[in-house]
């Protein structure tokens, strides 16, 4: 009695991998990315057209062509993944390294004014009753003076490092999908430069 109790459900549970399997296969065929743009009336050039109008910051001169070759479907699962090789572009942006500093690296390196203004006066470079008083073009000098003694850079520098990499980024990258979010999502939580409490760590948010 038994063993006819085991022999049952082992041939349930064989027919239950069985199914179980094949559902995951159907699923898989039934998963296959096809995009629908004949139903639209596009030929297929025109949906590779307005795949890089949606997905890319623009189309250079044989984009189009390109795309048309390796097949629509499978750019955009590429450009899903997010992983194409971008040498061209990484030695374009080996200058600007200073925005893969950390926020305690940003600090230190770039501290803002008030900060460098602190240290002077505990230096002695500066008087503290002299502050807001006197020639004010005198004073400014003195900062910056200070500044470069101690080996600090400044803020507007590393601001336009960021932004000279997000442009070259947007133009030569090959993952262009995952630039597009990437400043999607920057521009979602409204982190701006214009923010002068968190304008020198927005590369390292970015």
């Amino acid at each position: 009695m038994k063993t006819s109790v085991k022999i049952v459900f082992s041939c349930l549970l064989l027919l239950f991998s069985i199914v179980l399997i094949s559902s995951f296969k159907n699923a898989e065929r039934s998963t296959k990315l096809s995009f629908p743009y004949k139903k639209a009336g596009l030929t297929e050039r025109q949906a590779a057209a307005h795949l890089l109008s949606r997905f890319t910051y623009g189309a250079k001169s044989g984009d189009v062509d390109a795309l048309v070759k390796e097949g629509l479907e499978k750019w955009f699962q590429r450009q899903l993944a997010g992983n194409l090789s971008d040498q061209e572009l990484d030695s374009m942006l080996e200058p600007y390294q200073d925005i893969n500093l950390t926020n305690d690296e940003v600090e230190n390196k770039y501290p803002r004014q008030p900060k460098v203004l602190r240290m002077a006066i505990k230096d002695g470079m500066i008087d503290k009753d002299s502050v807001g008083k006197g020639d004010q073009k005198a004073y400014r000098k003195q900062l910056q003076d200070y500044r470069v003694y101690k080996g600090y850079g400044q803020e507007q520098d590393l601001l336009r490092q960021f932004i000279n990499q997000k442009i070259l980024r947007a133009a030569y990258t090959n993952n262009q999908l995952h630039e597009l979010l990437t400043d999607f999502w920057f521009n979602h939580f409204n982190v701006s430069l214009t923010k002068n409490q968190c304008a020198a760590y927005v590369p390292a948010f970015e």
